[in-house]
Parts: structure tokens; C-alpha cells; sequence
């Protein structure tokens, strides 16, 4: 099976972070149609808990590698950090991931 990982700029996060980023995993057609119903299935529910778990979960098993901008130098980002991340970034990551930002 083929595997493409994608790099996202962390820019959406603020000006300070244009040179962060991380690479997750892509999501696969053949996996698009499960994780999309499950997406809709937890905003439907409208439990802003449940979705973010959803998210943060998808988004640990997607993980590859990143750096991120601290006290001006980047440093490893790693799985572990995920966790230490506001929730704008679990959006604003999925909103890349699924393709439903035209700048990513």
C-alpha cells in the first residue's frame, strides 16, 4: 500500500509559527467514507468532547514528525506534544488533512 505523508505549515496558528510544521499520515479514499461518517456522526451529536477526542485520537495515529518554533528555534515536535496543543490546532490540522482548506 502506497503511504503519502503531508507537511502542514503551523502559520494558521500565528505569524511567529510560518516555519513550524508537521507531517501527518494522509487519509487514504479507502479510509475517507469511515472517517467522514464518524465526523459526522460527532457533530451531529453536537459533544464538543467527544470531537475533540475523535480528533485527537486520528490525529495521534496519523502522527509522523514535526518541529515548532520556541524561543526562537525550532525544535522536534513529537507525538507526546500533540496533547500540549490548543484545540484551534486540532481543527485547523483536520480542516488540512480532509482537504477542506484550499490553502493546504
Amino acid at each position: 500500500m502506497i503511504q503519502i505523508e503531508k507537511r502542514i505549515s503551523l502559520d494558521f496558528i500565528g505569524e511567529g509559527y510560518a516555519d513550524s510544521y508537521v507531517i501527518f499520515k494522509a487519509i487514504p479514499i479507502r479510509e475517507y467514507e469511515s472517517i467522514q461518517s464518524k465526523i459526522e456522526a460527532v457533530q451531529e451529536s453536537k459533544d464538543n468532547q467527544e470531537a475533540m477526542k475523535f480528533m485527537v485520537d486520528l490525529l495521534s495515529d496519523r502522527f509522523v514528525k514535526g518541529e515548532i518554533k520556541q524561543d526562537d528555534k525550532l525544535i522536534e515536535f513529537k507525538k507526546d506534544d500533540l496533547l500540549d496543543m490548543p484545540g484551534e490546532f486540532f481543527t485547523g490540522i483536520m480542516e488540512r488533512l480532509s482537504g477542506q482548506d484550499p490553502k493546504a
